[in-house]
């Protein structure tokens, strides 16, 4: 668990973008976050098994976190070797709000749905683009656009906002650009080949577009490559899973799994549990992990062996 290059950590189901389709549990546990003494236990965990790698923070808007100062300090405290990455929606990325807990071993994303407000409709709430916008310009002067990264979320509505995105981010000095499927709406491949071929281009020439800026930019485009069909991956074979601790806890063997749950970190044998889960899978030769999006469910419902269903 603590030999992985990256730890997720839901700190908060608070939030203030309000999506229609939310991807996480919000809607039952929007009250929700980590309270001090798990914190504790993470850094105890951190400390005994000199983790020295990146966590990684999300799921709610961790700046309306109560605890995030203290969040902050007792991991970075940890060792000088561990980093960090709060992703957010930009809403509250203020100098204000940063100013308090900003330190150079933190790197901090925004997540845009849209690069106009109009294409946000229906879609997203409390999320007001330019707004956001302001912000990421404002960070940038105080504190370069080398601690910010940014992320597009493609939809059939935005696709032709890509491009307009990438150059805003390359003319506020920042290279660390990625770009993912909205993968909550099952339809999303055929939604986009439909919109495709009504605006007579496809994803992949705008893609190519994309990938011709930001080159002529000298910007790496390793986090542009859409996910197609035939895309494979084993996350555990190369180490890099993302062992999630949810706010109250829970393991689980992937952020991008987090209702499948090994343990808690206060069982005094997580760690074994997690050796034991991971021999399991690839013992076993087990294809959960090779495309973690698109797997068979029984029932209507992903499940793993030797796991715990949230209720």
């Amino acid at each position: 668990m603590f030999n992985n290059k990256n730890i997720f950590i839901a700190l908060t189901y608070k939030c203030n973008a309000f999506c229609k389709k939310c991807m996480t549990r919000y809607h039952m546990n929007k009250d929700i976050e980590m309270s001090k003494p798990i914190i504790d236990r993470i850094v105890f965990l951190l400390t005994e098994y000199s983790y020295k790698k990146l966590i990684s923070v999300g799921t709610g808007e961790p700046l309306l976190y109560s605890n995030i100062s203290y969040f902050i300090s007792q991991v970075l405290d940890v060792n000088a070797d561990i980093k960090l990455r709060l992703l957010t929606n930009g809403m509250l990325l203020t100098n204000q709000n940063v100013s308090s807990v900003y330190n150079k071993r933190i790197k901090w994303g925004i997540t845009f749905d849209a690069f106009t407000q109009n294409s946000l409709e229906g879609f997203q709430k409390g999320v007001i683009i330019e707004k956001v916008k302001e912000n990421v310009v404002s960070f940038v002067k105080c504190y370069g656009g080398e601690n910010l990264y940014l992320n597009f979320t493609i939809t059939s509505k935005n696709i032709s906002e890509v491009l307009p995105f990438c150059m805003f981010a390359i003319q506020n000095g920042i290279n660390e650009i990625y770009l993912t499927e909205l993968k909550v709406f099952s339809s999303y491949e055929k939604d986009l080949e439909d919109y495709a071929l009504q605006n007579d281009y496809t994803l992949e020439r705008e893609i190519d577009k994309v990938k011709e800026y930001l080159t002529s930019h000298n910007v790496s485009i390793d986090g542009i490559n859409i996910g197609r069909k035939n895309d494979r991956r084993k996350c555990y074979i190369k180490n890099i899973s993302s062992p999630m601790i949810d706010v109250d806890g829970s393991v689980s063997f992937c952020s991008g799994r987090e209702d499948e749950i090994i343990g808690n970190i206060f069982d005094k044998d997580i760690v074994v549990k997690w050796r034991e889960y991971v021999k399991y899978i690839e013992d076993n030769n087990i294809n959960w992990c090779e495309k973690c999006y698109d797997k068979k469910k029984q029932n209507g419902i992903y499940y793993l062996p030797n796991t715990i269903r949230r209720s």
